[in-house]
């Protein structure tokens, strides 16, 4: 089962769904109001990011039970791709003229001065801007390395000497 789900295409497809079912209103407004559908919504959350993970980040020895991890380009234009997943939920969270969730019109206030619509707001801020640069520094990382491999690998066959390169 676990080389099925860490499947790129599957992983994809089952992170971004779970991204976005757990943040449909009726979906979110009915399991938030009670501790076990928070639990289950926050367990959603983890399981499908570490699905979603799998395919690039986890370490080769694990092998046999794994889909292969993606590596150079093909990782980075995975990473690319599961960066959207969010943008649409994010865009709704920061757009809508009014609090699209009930939970967090009658959720009472932390921090005093946030209002619902900016405490969901600041959500979506969370959810795109620290969620995406997760996601964008391991697609610098992964640039980085790539770019240091061709480099290294113009220098193979030639040999420094006295006189200079050969």
């Amino acid at each position: 089962m676990l080389r099925v789900v860490s499947h790129p295409g599957l992983a994809l497809l089952l992170a971004v769904s779970v991204l976005v079912v757990v943040n449909l209103p009726p979906v979110a407004d009915a399991t938030l109001t009670s501790q076990f559908g928070s639990f289950a919504i926050d367990a959603a959350w983890i399981v499908s990011g570490i699905i979603m993970w799998l395919p690039v980040q986890v370490p080769p020895t694990t092998g046999a039970s794994l889909a292969p991890r993606l590596r150079g380009p093909v990782a980075v234009v995975y990473l690319i791709v599961a960066s959207i997943g969010p943008l649409p939920v994010a865009f709704f969270m920061t757009w809508s003229d009014f609090p699209i969730y009930e939970v967090y019109e009658l959720a009472p206030r932390v921090v005093s001065g946030l209002g619902p619509k900016e405490d969901q707001e600041l959500a979506a801020a969370v959810l795109q801007v620290l969620g995406g640069t997760m996601i964008w520094v391991q697609i610098a990382v992964r640039f980085a390395a790539m770019a240091g491999m061709k480099r290294d690998s113009g220098f193979r066959g030639r040999q420094v000497t006295s006189g200079g390169v050969s």
